[in-house]
């Protein structure tokens, strides 16, 4: 299935992160240590993004056609607030009622942002569409490796999709050799959304590895790779091809990776 061309949607994807930051900070407050910070993570769904199930029950769903947070109760009741009138604070306001009646206790749950959302329901629909689809591609791709890997997640703090391949046996994305592959809709330095790819630490001969042309080599802001969104709008089949160019950088440079690795 083509991808939506996702033309003027910036203030919708804003409103849209902004209200995944307050299903984060509820999973956050509520959800015991995991590694590389895990838990402050959302998992994508057809619909958009869910916290999966909470340590109390239940479990909160940021649909994005609807505009709306939906909770799914341990009893498996729905209840459903609408983001239309709210921003993340009085959207927190608004959720607390609903997750006491099951225990937990999140006045500590501080969410500050008073912009108030503004959500057109066909772009969000195309980007709930957008966002399965690349999620899709990557799941694909992620299931071509062997090694330690981290789940295909969404940060709402910078709003990306991303999963870590780790090159050797530890899996800590702090202290082990691993690289990221992702997507992000926008970020500084970038206003339109694009795929990336990074490796940690940078190992020697990164920047001099054959690549197909689609993929670009950037020093600015991050030590990396990317590759257009716009340029996967056009294609029939743009899931392969997402596919295909990270499995291209992934045989680039994950050898160098190995190196890295077998040096420690």
């Amino acid at each position: 299935m083509p991808l939506p061309a996702l033309e003027n949607f910036s203030q919708t994807r804003t409103s849209l992160q902004h209200a995944a930051q307050v299903l984060s900070a509820i999973r956050k407050a509520t959800t015991p240590q995991l590694p590389n910070a895990l838990r402050l993570s959302l998992q994508v769904v057809p619909q958009g993004l869910t916290t999966g199930p909470l340590s109390f029950g239940g479990a909160l769903l940021l649909d994005f056609a609807q505009a709306a947070v939906v909770y799914h109760s341990p009893d498996q009741t729905e209840e459903t607030i609408s983001l239309v009138g709210h921003h993340s604070r009085s959207l927190r306001q608004a959720l607390l009622p609903l997750l006491s009646a099951v225990g937990p206790d999140l006045q500590g749950v501080d969410v500050t942002d008073e912009t108030p959302f503004e959500i057109d329901p066909t772009t969000a629909a195309d980007y709930a569409q957008a966002l399965y689809t690349i999620f899709t591609a990557v799941a694909r791709f992620r299931a071509r490796l062997f090694g330690p890997q981290s789940p295909i997640v969404v940060w709402p703090h910078g709003f990306d999709l991303s999963t870590l391949w780790f090159s050797g046996s530890g899996a800590d994305e702090h202290h082990d050799p691993h690289m990221n592959f992702g997507f992000s809709p926008a970020s500084p330095g970038f206003d339109r959304p694009y795929f990336y790819s990074y490796a940690y630490p940078l190992p020697q001969g990164y920047h001099a590895v054959a690549l197909p042309p689609a993929v670009q080599t950037i020093h600015e802001p991050f030590s990396g790779m990317i590759f257009s969104y716009d340029d996967m709008v056009s294609l029939y089949d743009p899931e392969a091809e997402i596919e295909h160019l990270f499995v291209e950088i992934f045989r680039a440079v994950s050898p160098l990776m190995r190196e890295e690795s077998s040096d420690e």
